[in-house]
């Protein structure tokens, strides 16, 4: 039997003899995590003498409020305090060295302010939990060693000692050793932050780095270390002891020197967006940092987000493109088909030369299933969608998981079914019967592979498991086009024209491209240039007209179905007495589940501060009448 932690009692906050208030600037403004949402401003506090040499800028402190001690950082000391009132003293200081500086302390603020949040509710996801033991270690001094970089691969715009662009990388190369170059090579003219989307990549960077720099001059900066390596790396960072610092989203908060460098890979990439309150992106939070500090911003990827292309368009973002001519061959499948006959011919000839790797939309077996007779699609009494997990396994519901191994249909009571979404298995099993002898590699679901190294081989993977080659596949075949263009959110052609570049990267010098799309289609005429930005352009063009971002953004509230149907009907009359911008749309609630509903609000860019602010003003006057919060997403990744 589990024996039960005792019970701890919240520490009271004991009298204590006043302390003598420091000779100079004896007020200090301290940011407090109050846990109280509608207090959101710094608060005044006397210090001591005591600690006078310590309480800086950026410096953790424990504070009295109400009646209980809270943690706080120090963003200003001052001679005198506005407030009228008896001040209390600082109880003591948390940090020997400084977690954040006026700039990173600033960047809180117009991050809040972006995504209508409290400052502290940013920093608990910016700032590393602290370690006593590790407060207490000297700081190392900054390396002296010198190292060469191979330059030879960077456009000469990326080594100037200002710059502020997208580089859509070029193909036949290793994404995660130009980003380890690019890094290396900015690190000469200052600290850089490098930001990637996942571990895997991190990891992959992380060992390019440790061959190319002396040791201490990278650090690892992400939530999978120890507590006290990632505190200390991030110290490291903070004191300018390290010189290039790699992380996840987390990471971009990471105070920089003046002159520094942000990098960011892959910015469209979802990973980036923040799951919990308030939901940030690194991206939109790098672009921040650009417009309020005095540090460079470089964006690398294959194709931009079309938040980053209208920075293109109007000129505050410089596109740096790797133009060239790629041999693209177009051709449509026929509804069920595997491959259209040329491509099959094409398919044998590239396997002579190397292996060929196949990008599919989603893995599974059988994602959704028809009967073969009338054609009606397949639903559980629950009104799920039937699929299949296997080649072996009768049909089952997605939902409630029931399974069905005597299927009939139930307009016509045929028993036949017809796949009308083939998973990757489903592709392994067809690919490999139609190509037999050669091994067949599946990387997707659970199963990534990031290298392969043997035979030529057949290799099938859904986006962003693609396994990296050396010197690249004999072909690359971009299979159901339509059904990579046909997802139906707003996201849809920016993610998949990213993803066929990226999978299009790994071909080699002399391989091939298939895409199953007509030759009419944009992407095909991009793919054979290398340049995403005609494809791009058109849908930033049709998002302009009908109020789409990165033109306007986007505002998700959720609730109980009568707070949110409440919500509408004082919108509404906010929009009618003119409180919020006169071109916001607010759109009809719909129902999440039995109990919530959501609401979508939108207004133009350069107008939906005033409505966020409204919306941040409306959580406040809850909180404080004891109403529980409405979740609000500000520029979600997806409206769904």
């Amino acid at each position: 039997m589990a024996i039960p932690r005792p019970l701890k009692l919240r520490s009271q906050v004991g009298k204590r003899a006043a302390l003598e208030v420091a000779k100079s600037l004896p007020v200090a403004r301290v940011l407090v995590d109050t846990g109280v949402y509608h207090l959101d401003e710094p608060f005044d506090y006397l210090v001591p003498e005591i600690f006078s040499d310590e309480v800086q800028i950026g410096i953790r402190v424990e504070v009295e409020f109400g009646s209980t001690m809270h943690e706080g950082i120090v963003v200003e000391r001052v001679a005198t305090s506005e407030n009228q009132g008896k001040l209390k003293e600082i109880g003591r200081v948390l940090s020997k060295h400084p977690i954040a500086t006026q700039a990173s302390l600033d960047l809180f603020t117009s991050v809040a302010q972006r995504w209508g949040c409290s400052p502290y509710d940013v920093v608990r996801g910016a700032i590393p939990p602290s370690l006593v033991s590790v407060d207490k270690e000297a700081l190392h001094a900054p390396t002296s060693a010198e190292y060469t970089i191979d330059e030879s691969a960077l456009p000469k715009e990326l080594r100037a000692t200002s710059v502020r662009g997208y580089w859509s990388i070029p193909p036949h190369q290793n994404k995660s050793l130009l980003l380890a170059n690019l890094a290396a090579s900015r690190s000469l003219l200052g600290q850089v932050l490098l930001i990637v989307n996942d571990e895997a990549e991190l990891i992959s960077v992380l060992r390019f780095l440790t061959e190319i720099l002396p040791n201490g001059v990278c650090v690892r900066l992400d939530g999978s270390l120890p507590r006290a390596d990632r505190y200390r790396n991030f110290l490291t960072m903070v004191s300018g002891a390290a010189q290039i610092g790699v992380g996840l989203r987390g990471a971009v908060f990471t105070p920089l020197a003046k002159g520094s460098t942000v990098i960011l890979a892959d910015e469209s990439s979802p990973d980036y967006y923040e799951a919990r309150s308030p939901g940030w992106n690194a991206r939109d939070v790098s672009i921040l940092r650009a417009q309020n500090e005095e540090v460079n911003l470089i964006f690398v990827g294959f194709a931009p987000s079309l938040e980053v292309s209208r920075l293109i368009d109007i000129g505050w973002l410089n596109l740096l493109l790797s133009s060239r001519k790629m041999n693209v061959v177009a051709d449509v499948q026929d509804r069920g088909e595997l491959l259209s006959s040329n491509a099959f011919s094409l398919v044998r000839k590239s396997l002579k030369s190397g292996s060929v790797l196949f990008l599919v939309p989603a893995k599974g077996y059988a994602n959704a299933l028809r009967c073969a007779k009338c054609r009606n699609v397949g639903l559980c009494s629950c009104g799920g969608a039937l699929l299949q997990v296997g080649s072996n396994s009768p049909p089952a519901c997605s939902i409630c998981q029931k399974r069905f191994p005597q299927w009939v249909c139930q307009e016509c009571n045929g028993g036949a079914i017809y796949v009308l979404a083939k998973g990757s298995d489903r592709f392994a099993e067809e690919i490999g019967r139609s190509f037999p002898g050669y091994p067949i590699v599946n990387s997707s679901g659970e199963n990534i592979k990031r290298e392969y190294a043997g035979p030529n081989a057949l290799v099938i993977a859904t986006p962003g498991g693609e396994p990296y080659i050396e010197g690249g596949y004999a072909a690359v075949f971009l299979l159901e086009g339509l059904r990579f263009f046909g997802q139906g959110d707003v996201r849809a052609v920016e993610r998949v024209t990213n993803q066929f570049f990226s999978s299009a990267s790994l071909v080699s010098v002399s391989g091939m491209i298939f895409v199953s799309l007509e030759n009419s289609h944009p992407i095909v005429n991009s793919l054979t240039r290398w340049n995403p930005a005609p494809q791009l352009r058109r849908e930033l063009q049709s998002r302009q007209e009908i109020g789409l971002p990165p033109y306007f953004r986007f505002v998700l509230i959720e609730g109980i179905h009568s707070e949110i149907a409440q919500m509408q009907r004082g919108l509404v009359q906010a929009l009618a007495e003119e409180r919020i911008p006169p071109s916001t749309r607010i759109l009809e609630p719909f129902k999440v589940n039995v109990t919530k509903s959501r609401i979508v609000l939108s207004a133009p860019v350069l107008e939906a501060e005033e409505l966020i602010d409204f919306l941040h003003e409306i959580q406040k006057r809850r909180v404080l009448s004891r109403k529980e919060k409405l979740i609000i997403k500000i520029d979600p990744y997806s409206l769904l």
